[in-house]
């Protein structure tokens, strides 16, 4: 049985544009795995599966087991290329993950009761949604899929910052380490 969160890859030996353009036209992904202290390692992946795995959102935070023969890696995602008018991936980029090291990892949020808020429901304002995730910095044990943002109780005029979230033991939001200046806000109420 295979985990959801892992993605079967080939190693590559070659590289390079005309190689890449082959791959792609034979269905595959070129990916890199780098970071760790290790050298920089190519893959393929196969382009159907790796898109679907893609399209949920959650997954691009998620820690992805890179399977390749009897070899695994555990990966993070850092970087997507997609074609700009079709729906196929030209190539990701991939880095190591170490359990014991604290990494920084860019964590969407998600809104919760911005409907029933009642800068919306009594007011008729709007609400400015100003980030759509953070850059936090945690093991990768702690890794959470997505940082949840309650809206319910905002009035007109109020603001939430970053440092009204809550997130989960083991997480830092990195930008309130430079105090008020970093303390930016997240969504306001119009």
């Amino acid at each position: 049985m295979t985990d959801t969160n892992t993605l079967e890859a080939e190693h590559r030996a070659e590289t390079g544009k005309s190689y890449n353009r082959r791959l792609r036209r034979n269905d595959q992904v070129p990916v890199v795995v780098y970071g760790g202290g290790k050298d920089p390692q190519n893959y393929s992946l196969v382009q159907n599966k790796v898109f679907h795995y893609f399209e949920d959102k959650n997954n691009l935070t998620n820690i992805v087991t890179l399977k390749c023969g009897d070899q695994e890696e555990k990966v993070v995602i850092r970087e997507i290329h997609r074609h700009p008018s079709k729906t196929f991936l030209l190539h990701i980029d991939f880095q190591r993950v170490d359990e014991n090291k604290a990494m920084k990892f860019l964590v969407p949020f998600n809104f919760v009761g911005g409907k029933d808020s009642p800068a919306v429901k009594v007011g008729g304002g709007l609400l400015s949604h100003k980030m759509l995730g953070v850059p936090v910095k945690c093991l990768a044990k702690d890794l959470p899929e997505n940082i949840s943002v309650d809206l319910s109780n905002m009035e007109k005029e109020m603001s939430v910052h970053l440092s009204d979230i809550k997130v989960p033991e083991g997480v830092e939001i990195i930008s309130l380490k430079r105090g008020k200046s970093g303390d930016l806000a997240v969504v306001i109420a119009s």
